[in-house]
C-alpha cells in the first residue's frame, strides 16, 4: 500500500504537463476527430509522461507507482479539460489551430 506520497520537482512538472495534455491533443487532432481517439491519446500520453517521470526520478522504476500515477495523470487531464478548458471555450479555440 502506498502511504507516503511525496511529490518531487519532476512530479510537479508532470502534473503541469498533464493539465496541458488536453490542449495539445485539441491542437493536434481534428476538431471532428472521434472522442475515443482523443481519449486513447490522453491515456497514451499520460502513460508516456509517467514513464519519463519514473526514469527522471532517482528512485528507479516501480510498477505500483507507475500505474497509480498514470491513473492520477489521466484524472488530472480529464478534470482540466472538463473543468477549465472546455467551459472557457479554450478547447474549441485550440481545435481551430490544428489541422482542419
Amino acid at each position: 500500500m502506498i502511504t507516503n506520497y511525496d511529490v518531487s520537482l519532476v512530479g510537479l512538472v508532470a502534473i503541469l504537463i498533464q493539465i496541458v495534455i488536453p490542449m495539445v491533443i485539441a491542437v493536434v487532432t481534428r476538431t471532428s476527430a472521434d472522442n475515443r481517439v482523443k481519449a486513447v491519446a490522453v491515456i497514451v500520453l499520460s502513460g508516456v509522461i509517467e514513464l519519463l517521470t519514473q526514469y527522471a526520478g532517482s528512485a528507479g522504476f516501480d510498477w505500483k507507482y507507475y500505474l497509480v500515477n498514470t491513473g492520477i495523470g489521466i484524472a488530472i487531464s480529464v478534470v482540466a479539460y472538463l473543468g477549465v478548458w472546455k467551459p472557457t471555450g479554450l478547447a474549441d479555440q485550440a481545435g481551430k489551430l490544428g489541422p482542419q
